[in-house]
């Protein structure tokens, strides 16, 4: 399955010409600390990972892949009958509609997309979490089938599987990229001017 691992890179280069500084690897030690220092700090982590998250919840729930804007596939007619029947039986999420391919049946998928953050490489995962509720029947009881988990079902459909076609939904585009190092930069100079 692919995760979502923001990484951001520690190639901080000084470049001081033919300038004599006293101290110097002193000062570039000290200015290098401090960078990596900001760049792993959970706070920014956080930060990074509350919009992304909700950047690919929000962006899924119209029904599109955030990575490239294309419409997820159409869900076939006896999926769309299946839908309806299993809604009569089973809370649905606040979006869903039986014609729509939106990951939002319940809304158990797209609320398990949460985000994980590694201060030591400074890292963001974004992935499904946790195990699925199964389906209520018309009886009360739960559906036949095997019990699967989030992450499971979240490969399923990311990827495609058998006759389920791929959403792409666990990808971010340019755009997004750009937004995060923007609040990167933004982040970054907050933290260099309080000293």
């Amino acid at each position: 399955m692919r995760l979502i691992h923001l990484v951001f890179q520690r190639n901080w280069v000084i470049n001081l010409a033919n300038i004599k500084i006293k101290n110097l690897n002193k000062i570039r030690g000290s200015i290098t600390k401090r960078l990596n220092r900001i760049i792993q700090s959970t706070e920014l982590l956080n930060q990074i990972g509350v919009f992304t998250t909700n950047k690919i919840k929000g962006t899924a729930k119209t029904g599109k892949s955030l990575k490239n804007g294309s419409k997820f596939k159409k869900l076939a007619s006896s999926t769309i009958k299946n839908r309806e029947n299993l809604a009569k039986y089973n809370a649905t999420s606040n979006v869903y509609s039986n014609k729509r391919s939106n990951l939002s049946f319940t809304g158990q998928l797209l609320y398990s997309i949460k985000y994980k953050i590694n201060t030591r490489n400074s890292r963001v995962i974004i992935r499904p979490t946790g195990d699925r509720k199964p389906y209520k029947n018309k009886s009360g009881g739960s559906t036949k089938g095997k019990t699967i988990t989030n992450k499971q079902l979240g490969e399923i459909h990311d990827q495609g599987m058998g006759s389920v076609p791929a959403r792409p939904f666990l990808d971010i585009d340019n755009e997004t990229q750009n937004q995060i190092n923007i609040l990167f930069k933004k982040f970054l100079r907050r933290k260099l001017k309080r000293g």
